[in-house]
């Protein structure tokens, strides 16, 4: 089945950004992230559901982008290839994450009074800091 024009005319701009990118042009790396980042992006969110998680994941799929542009063969399309890349970054951040749940810090944070004074005493807490900062070995 021959090629439509769109999607001609897609190959021959991949085939150009991509010659541009293996050439080091850093305006060819702003164009494939200003081009290519907000779809990412939405693709990741949709799949880690955090948007911060999400960033991350779009951050790393570009950077495995990058290393990977000399093994890209251009048989698929560059945004098929930037799509596939995201989604197996963001999978391995959900791998991660059932690997080593993040527990909340809450009870490791100190608990302050409504006057902005930490909860224990003014004294207690003296008597730990200079606990802690006492030379090792010293009584």
């Amino acid at each position: 089945m021959p090629a439509s024009p769109a999607n001609a005319a897609q190959g021959s701009g991949d085939a150009a950004l991509l010659a541009r990118l293996r050439s080091g042009e850093s305006a060819a790396f702003e164009e494939l992230v200003r081009d290519h980042g907000a779809r990412l992006l939405g693709v990741a969110k949709r799949l880690l559901r955090h948007d911060e998680d999400a960033r991350d994941a779009v951050q790393d799929a570009f950077f495995s982008a990058f290393r990977g542009l000399e093994k890209f063969e251009g048989e698929a399309r560059l945004s098929t290839w930037l799509h596939r890349i995201v989604v197996n970054a963001a999978l391995m951040k959900l791998r991660t994450r059932r690997r080593k749940p993040e527990a909340p810090i809450d009870d490791l944070l100190p608990r302050f009074l409504g006057d902005g004074s930490p909860r224990e005493t003014r004294g207690a807490l003296a008597r730990g800091a200079r606990g802690r900062l006492r030379a090792p070995g010293a009584a």
